[in-house]
C-alpha cells in the first residue's frame, strides 16, 4: 500500500490510501511517526478529512505529547484558507485551551484567544475566557475588567461576569467594589458561599449608620447589568 500511494495520481486515492495507512499503523504496527506522516498527507491532500484529524489529536494527547499536539494544530490552522473563518476560530479556541489548561503558558493562550476573537467577534464565552486570561497577569488587570463591565451589558446570565469582577477587583484591594458586586449576586440569588461570607465580612466594615441599606429598586437600578432591569 506504501508503494502504491506514490503511484496514485487522484486525491481521492491518496485520500484513501493515506487513512488506511495510518490506521495500520496506529492499530496494528504501533509506529506513531509513520501514522503521523500518513495522516498528515491526508490532511495536505484534503484539509476536510475531520477523521485524520481526529487520529492525530487522539493518539498524541493518549501519550501525552503536547508539543507535537501544537505543532499539528498549528498545521492544521496553515492549511486551513483565508475564507474558512468558522474552522480557524475553532482551531484556534482548541489550542488556546491547550496552552492554557495543559501547557500553562497564559500568554500563548492569550494571543490565540485574541485571534479567536478577531475570527468570530462577540462571542460572550471567548470574551469571558480572555477576560480571565488577562486578569491573570497583575499588567492587564485593568482590561479584563473592562472586558467583563462590557460582557455584563449584554450577558444573558450575568453571574460569571460579576464572579469575575469580584476576584478582580479584590486582587486589587478595592473592597468597596468586591462588596457591591457581592451584593449584586446575592440580590440575583447567585452568590457561592465564599462570596456570602465576603459579604457579611465586608458589611461589618460599613459605617454602623451612615446610610439605609439600599432597596431592591436602588439595587436594580444602580447595580444590576440592563437585561436584569
Amino acid at each position: 500500500t506504501e508503494q502504491l500511494i506514490g503511484l496514485a495520481t487522484e486525491d481521492k486515492q491518496k485520500v484513501e490510501y493515506g487513512m488506511r495507512l495510518g490506521d495500520i499503523f496506529t492499530r496494528d504496527l504501533k509506529d506513531l511517526n509513520k501514522s503521523l506522516k500518513y495522516y498528515n498527507m491526508v490532511l495536505d491532500v484534503d484539509p476536510t478529512q475531520a477523521r485524520a484529524f481526529e487520529a492525530i489529536e487522539h493518539e498524541l494527547a493518549e501519550i501525552g505529547e503536547w508539543r507535537m499536539l501544537e505543532e499539528n494544530y498549528r498545521a492544521m490552522i496553515a492549511r486551513l484558507p483565508a475564507t474558512a473563518r468558522q474552522a480557524k476560530a475553532a482551531m484556534f479556541r482548541t489550542l488556546a485551551d491547550l496552552y492554557s489548561q495543559v501547557l500553562k503558558e497564559p500568554d500563548n493562550a492569550i494571543t490565540a484567544y485574541e485571534v479567536v476573537s478577531k475570527l468570530e467577534p462577540g462571542n460572550s464565552s471567548d470574551q469571558l475566557k480572555l477576560a480571565s486570561l488577562y486578569g491573570e497577569k497583575p499588567e492587564l488587570r485593568a482590561k479584563a475588567v473592562g472586558m467583563q463591565q462590557e460582557i455584563l451589558k449584554t450577558a444573558a446570565n450575568p453571574t460569571e461576569a460579576l464572579r469575575e469582577l469580584r476576584k478582580l477587583y479584590q486582587a486589587d484591594k478595592k473592597f468597596d467594589r468586591v462588596y457591591w458586586v457581592c451584593h449584586a449576586l446575592a440580590f440575583i440569588k447567585q452568590a457561592n458561599d465564599e462570596e456570602k461570607k465576603i459579604l457579611e465580612y465586608l458589611k461589618k466594615g460599613l459605617p454602623p449608620k451612615a446610610a439605609r441599606p439600599l432597596t431592591d429598586a436602588q439595587v436594580r437600578d444602580h447595580l444590576l447589568p440592563p437585561i436584569l432591569k
